[in-house]
């Protein structure tokens, strides 16, 4: 894996996860990995290639936004705060057809 150097700090890819939309609960919180993210993230998008509205959770009981069907969120931090290591994203709505995606980056400082 190629990295990118970005002044003192390396810039790594987050290995992209996917959730297919027919899995989709809207009475469960569906987590996007079972270990949270690699590393402290300062970026990330949520690609919502699917024909249903979803919603996000950062602690898997509330909702805290809102995805509209064919459409992308992106977080960015690059004021220097960062998403926690082990952070579990958490997506819930009617099973539809299509994916969901999250891609992002965080730095080495925290591996």
């Amino acid at each position: 894996m190629d990295k990118v150097v970005n002044k003192n700090k390396e810039v790594i890819p987050l290995v992209m996860m996917v959730i297919d939309a027919s899995m989709l609960e809207d009475v469960s919180w569906i987590p996007f990995s079972d270990t949270g993210f690699e590393g402290d993230v300062f970026s990330f998008k949520i690609t919502n290639s699917s024909n249903t509205e979803i919603y996000v959770s950062f602690d898997g009981s509330e909702a805290h936004d809102y995805i509209e069907p064919n459409s992308i969120t992106t977080y960015d931090f690059s004021d220097g705060r960062m998403i926690s290591k082990g952070t579990k994203i958490y997506i819930n709505g009617e099973p539809g057809i299509g994916e969901i995606f999250i891609s992002g980056f965080y730095d080495n400082s925290s591996i």
